[in-house]
């Protein structure tokens, strides 16, 4: 690619580059004069449905410019060609205008531009265009006994090619990738049934069918309530317990701990029902006379796929006397995802695949058990802008129609209760990724067909896939479909280094979960020991081991941060449903007891803005946010259940270098010119101004369990 020299078209990203003429400046052409993204320099990249500046020259003074842009449905200036026409007072060399285009030829993926001009005298010239353009021009001629143009002069028709001293550019804009458009008939739905637990890795039902058992929660024990019993409505996988020709069997099943507990050969629960709408006076785990037939507060009947295991998450459904039945679909319990309003951004293509992810992630069994939740770039079918959802291996969020009903359920071993026995609330953070077809064949790590993933990565790390475009020297997309972020950690077991959490962040899913960071009562395994935020040392929320920080900046600012936990049940055994207290230091699991205790967790927030009207210091400030995770009755609380932080964006947040932060405003002192590692300070910050950061100071104790933050 070369500077466009004897060009009388050439193309500017600004106005005022296009006035100045400055070929160094403009856009770059290769030996037959085409500009598209390949080979430009840094930030030069030449897109679709982006506004840019032509520069037109004459070798005579001339009173009209006319640029017919070849993306009409012909070129004739009477009949439908798309044309500016500029048009001067005083005879002129130069003129300047703007065009979008806003999809590809057909033809052979670019267009070639037609120009003329009119001299001082009234007349018009010829029209212009790149020799590659030799045959589209209609409208303009009809050749005769000629299947296209001639490179050069001709004494035939309206129009030729240009020649080696008067150019004109051919112009292959890069198509934009498609937009994804998720949306969701409500934003509040209550538990219900969780069947995914049956299906198979690749999202279909289990061929063989899965065994379901019936327990009783908070109880893990001898069973308690033996006639109790639970009216289960279910499909199997045949008669005779085999696939049976692809025949299915709808059967109803009173089970009870004390009867029939377990189900064979299930496809799918269709519904749940408890039939001893009765309550009992004691707990389960009173010493006083327990009833076998009713149920105290709190207590609830769960079906989970298999046997129980408190180290998985397999909650299929749960019943109890506040909520006795859960259906299948029923609204209350159902929320239908909507990707079918995406779009392609041009009207060549056409949306070819629908993902979505409905933010149930259970990391540790049943649906897409072992596998990532998103792709990096580097992977199969994988976009240069964009990760994407994990598709190539199972298609786990294939939904060929674009509309996908979802249900969710809380897990009996991985979720707790409030003092008054229900559910902390979550939240679940439901994505959609679309893909277009893409008929003009473009090179694999050019080829844009996925909409973008919002993801967390940093363009200065060598992991980025930048590092990776074809052809392009630099990070050269637009910032409506590109993004730069970075998540840095410092834990308290190296509190001058920092940890990259890109890499476990996009591994979601695989390995049963990938940890970001976690905070353990006891040593942890040696790999984690950099991504701790607390240990058995910190006995209080002030106590000075605890130095964990986190970094989140990004290229463009944002409100939202959502948050996706685990409660570690491999390290320290947890009762089911646990009514839970935090800062407690009680083990006793289960209801009507004092509750079972979990760490305290506080993190407060920070931004970058101005420490007073005059900006002359930039410091961290106190940010305000709206804490989702917490427990609803207790502060402190932080990450106990999956949600967001939420905050309005604050006027005076602003882009800095944290070079140039007062020391004084350090959340826990001048945390990032520890001496140490290399990696301590521009990298955890971004080693690019991001327009918005975030920093959380975070604090733990050291209670009986872990806290997981993935």
């Amino acid at each position: 690619m070369a500077e466009p020299t004897n060009y009388v078209l050439t193309v500017y990203k600004t106005e005022a580059a296009a006035i100045t003429g400055d070929t160094s400046t403009a856009f770059a052409v290769d030996g037959d004069g085409k500009i598209n993204t390949a080979g430009q320099g840094a930030g030069y990249g030449f897109w679709t449905h982006e506004k840019y500046f032509y520069r037109i020259e004459a070798n005579e003074p001339v009173t009209e410019f006319y640029i017919d842009w070849d993306d009409g449905e012909d070129n004739d200036p009477n009949g439908k060609a798309n044309y500016t026409s500029i048009k001067f007072d005083t005879p002129t060399f130069v003129g300047i205008t703007s065009h979008i285009y806003t999809g590809n030829s057909t033809t052979s993926g670019g267009y070639f531009p037609k120009i003329r001009a009119k001299s001082v005298d009234g007349f018009m010239s010829k029209f212009y265009q790149n020799r590659a353009g030799a045959f589209s021009h209609t409208g303009i001629d009809v050749l005769a006994g000629e299947t296209s143009l001639t490179e050069g002069r001709n004494d035939t028709y309206r129009i030729e090619s240009d020649n080696t001293t008067e150019r004109v550019p051919a112009l292959y804009p890069q198509i934009k990738p498609p937009v994804g458009i998720l949306k969701a008939d409500k934003k509040r739905v209550y538990a219900g049934i969780f069947n995914n637990y049956l299906y198979e890795s690749d999202n279909t039902v289990d061929t063989t069918g899965e065994t379901v058992t019936l327990i009783e929660v908070p109880n893990s024990g001898s069973a308690v309530r033996t006639g109790v019993t639970v009216r289960v409505t279910h499909t199997t996988t045949g008669e005779d317990g085999s696939k049976n020709a692809g025949r299915g069997d709808v059967k109803v099943t009173d089970m009870s701990t004390g009867g029939t507990a377990t189900l064979s050969n299930v496809s799918k629960i269709l519904k749940v029902e408890l039939l001893n709408l009765l309550e009992d006076t004691v707990p389960y785990n009173d010493s006083g006379t327990k009833s076998t037939t009713k149920l105290f507060p709190g207590e609830k009947m769960a079906l989970v796929k298999g046997s129980y295991s408190s180290s998985t998450e397999q909650t299929i459904a749960e019943v109890s006397l506040g909520n006795p039945i859960v259906i299948l679909d029923d609204p209350r319990y159902t929320v239908t995802y909507d990707l079918t309003e995406s779009f392609a951004r041009t009207s060549e293509q056409s949306i070819s695949n629908y993902y979505i992810d409905d933010g149930a992630r259970r990391l540790n069994n049943g649906f897409a058990h072992n596998t990532k939740i998103q792709e990096s770039v580097n992977d199969t079918e994988a976009t240069a802008h964009s990760d994407i959802l994990n598709n190539p291996t199972n298609d786990n969020h294939s939904v060929p129609s674009g509309v996908k009903r979802c249900s969710y359920a809380f897990d009996v071993g991985f979720n707790v209760v409030d003092s008054d026995f229900r559910w902390l609330p979550k939240q679940v953070l439901a994505r959609g990724q679309v893909k277009m077809t893409n008929p003009l064949g473009t090179t694999e790590l050019r080829n844009m067909q996925h909409s973008f993933l919002e993801h967390w990565v940093n363009e200065g790390h060598t992991k980025n896939y930048s590092d990776t475009m074809e052809d392009i020297a630099t990070y050269n997309w637009t910032s409506d479909i590109s993004s730069s972020a970075v998540l840095a950690f410092k834990g308290i077991d190296d509190d001058e280094k920092w940890v990259d959490l890109e890499g476990s962040n996009k591994l979601a899913g695989q390995g049963g979960h990938a940890t970001s960071f976690l905070m353990r009562g006891t040593t942890a395994a040696t790999g984690s020991l950099v991504r701790l935020f607390a240990n058995a040392d910190c006995d209080t929320l002030a106590d000075t081991d605890n130095k964990a920080m986190l970094v989140c900046a990004r290229d463009s600012k944002w409100t939202k941060q959502y948050w996706k936990t685990l409660f570690n049940n491999a390290t320290v055994q947890r009762g089911r449903a646990d009514y839970v207290i935090p800062g407690s230091s009680n083990n006793t699991e289960g209801v009507g007891t004092v509750g079972v205790g979990h760490m305290n967790v506080r993190v407060e927030a920070y931004y970058t803005g101005y420490a007073d009207s005059s900006g002359s210091k930039k410091v961290w400030k106190p940010l305000k946010y709206t804490n989702k995770t917490k427990h609803p009755d207790y502060d402190d609380s932080t990450w106990y259940t999956d949600g967001i932080f939420e905050w309005e964006e604050p006027d005076d947040w602003i882009s800095v270098d944290p070079a140039t932060l007062e020391d004084y405003s350090f959340p826990r002192g001048d945390y990032f010119t520890d001496a140490g590692d290399a990696e301590d300070e521009s990298w955890a910050y971004s080693t690019h101004n991001q327009a918005g950061t975030i920093v959380e100071d975070i604090a733990g104790t050291a209670e009986a369990t872990t806290i997981t933050v993935i």
